[in-house]
């Protein structure tokens, strides 16, 4: 499938690439495709607590060789993780989620069956799927459960839903099982959920016991806390955030994610969860956590915040008609909330930028105009939620970024080409409106990299002018902004982007390299893989291919 809603924070360093009359729009950037023999792809990597694009095979193997975040995993393939490596795991027909610990081992199969070799594997299915150990087989659907293998036996707890112990034969009809396994195979039982299972070589049967809080709280942190070191710190560009700070938003998703499964009447852990995916810009699981939450008896304010929650997972879902339904449902319920305006900003960016990827630059025009007309709605003071501070910051930055965007549309599709004044006053423009958002929330990165931005296009309007001795000042204003952010905030992956763009346009690979993988390992989202893709071709040919 082709993916065309990119990141925001990537859009300005990719779309302004500038000449007088020429500007060249971003490339689009491929999700990991399923194909025949595809079976899923790598979601994340952690060595330790930390996230890692890429390890090698004594870390992590895929039969022999090392793993990179996002490569994709064929039927047959085996893997296996060293002693202080985890991976998050999207495996199957359709694609479930599997979080495969320290020190394990499995062999993929077919689109609804791998074997677990020995380790400890946490999987949280929605659709049907088969795990077989040598000792039995773990048959699932819509549940989540941690399995434990070693050559003594297999222990087993079920979380949620219902999981089917025994042959294939028992859970599905098409299924075979393993040679190797079929002699040690147990009688099929039903676990349900917040129960432990254990068979090991000393007894004749399977036994289950109750799962205590304590054991539960356990495990469900083991698989929280390898989801929260593999997610990026800092929410999406252009969504208003749901959390304070990255430490607020770990401890909201770990807490709720053990009551989820603990006391999963309880429906607000849900909705907590949901706020949590949003942030991380995951609009599946976020759609997916407030559907489980449920409406409910919400009225009024509430329930147009509720619609505005979840017409933000919709769009980063890209199911964007949906998504405007829902803001419009959230006005209609309150005419003077302000979030719902730049969602609706989000939603028209979004599908200019499906015509961009296209091609289709008429189209996208009229699309980007509409665009500005909400982002600009949404900053009336008068509105509830856009009084000052940061929720006023990232509409304007927004718009300073819409502002570059249109500038590469305009230039474009015009007959005759602007002049490097009438470019320069665009670049401008967006300046203030990043200025204006560091006005309203000092320090705000996301208008810092903005500002960034636009000294990257300004430079490449000098560079098309032929004016060296500019271009060079501009370049270093880019450069000098972008270390001075990741000074202030390390972890913040789109400074590193924009670093290794400065240094692509200067020619510096090695920067270009370095750079582009530190984004990688802070924020592994599949949004990056083109460029991700040439950062491999460049280190497999020593630089031969320069990358843009």
């Amino acid at each position: 499938m082709r993916k065309w809603l990119f990141c925001c924070w990537f859009l300005a360093f990719s779309v302004v690439s500038l000449s007088l009359g020429t500007v060249v729009a971003a490339p689009h950037a491929d999700e990991t495709s399923q194909t025949a023999d595809v079976a899923g792809y790598i979601d994340a990597i952690v060595v330790g607590n930390q996230p890692a694009s890429t390890v090698e095979a004594g870390q992590m193997a895929v039969n022999t060789v090392g793993a990179h975040s996002h490569m994709a995993l064929h039927y047959g393939d085996m893997l296996s993780t060293g002693p202080d490596v985890s991976a998050s795991l999207r495996i199957g027909h359709p694609l479930q989620d599997f979080t495969l610990y320290p020190a394990s081992q499995i062999q993929l199969v077919d689109p609804h069956t791998l074997r677990f070799k020995l380790g400890k594997l946490f999987e949280q299915a929605h659709d049907y799927f088969l795990v077989i150990t040598d000792w039995t087989s773990l048959g699932v659907h819509g549940t989540a459960f941690q399995a434990e293998a070693s050559s003594g036996g297999v222990k087993v707890a079920q979380l949620e839903g219902e999981l089917i112990i025994g042959s294939p034969g028992t859970t599905t009809s098409n299924q075979q099982v393993l040679p190797a396994c079929r002699d040690k195979l147990v009688a099929p039982c039903r676990l349900e959920p917040l129960k432990l299972l254990t068979l090991t070589k000393q007894q004749e049967a399977v036994r289950t016991y109750p799962m205590g809080r304590p054991e539960c709280r356990t495990i469900v942190n083991a698989y929280s806390d390898v989801v929260i070191a593999a997610k990026p710190q800092f929410p999406p560009e252009s969504l208003i955030p749901n959390f304070e700070s990255p430490q607020a938003r770990a401890e909201s998703f770990r807490e709720s994610r053990f009551e989820s499964f603990w006391q999963p009447d309880s429906k607000a852990y849900f909705e907590t969860l949901g706020d949590v995916y949003v942030d991380w810009g995951d609009g599946d699981r976020a759609l997916r956590a407030y559907q489980q939450a449920g409406q409910g008896q919400r009225q009024g304010n509430d329930l147009a915040i509720f619609y505005d929650k979840l017409a933000n997972a919709l769009r980063l879902a890209r199911q964007l008609d949906e998504a405007e339904s829902y803001y419009q449902k959230a006005l209609s319920l309150n005419p003077a909330f302000a979030f719902p305006y730049n969602g609706l900003g989000e939603v028209y960016r979004d599908r200019a930028l499906a015509e961009i990827g296209e091609g289709r630059l008429e189209q996208a025009s009229p699309l980007l105009e509409k665009a500005g007309e909400y982002y600009k709605h949404s900053l009336d003071r008068s509105l509830w939620g856009k009084e000052a501070g940061r929720n006023r910051a990232i509409p304007l930055t927004n718009l300073g970024n819409l502002a570059l965007l249109d500038l590469s549309v305009i230039t474009r599709t015009r007959r005759q080409a602007l002049t490097a004044e009438q470019l320069q006053a665009v670049v401008q423009e967006a300046d203030a409106l990043f200025g204006e958002s560091l006005d309203e929330y000092p320090g705000y990165p996301y208008a810092v990299t903005g500002r960034a931005n636009a000294y990257m296009a300004s430079a490449q309007i000098y560079a098309a002018a032929g004016q060296t001795d500019k271009k060079q000042v501009a370049f270093a204003s880019a450069e000098s902004t972008l270390k001075g952010l990741i000074d202030q905030y390390p972890t913040f992956a789109p400074a590193y982007v924009g670093l290794s763009e400065v240094y692509r346009e200067q020619g510096n690979t090695k920067g270009f390299i370095d750079q582009l993988n530190r984004a990688r390992e802070l924020d592994p989202k599949p949004g990056f893989q083109l460029d991700y893709d040439k950062v491999f071709v460049y280190q497999e040919t020593g630089g031969v291919h320069k990358p843009g």
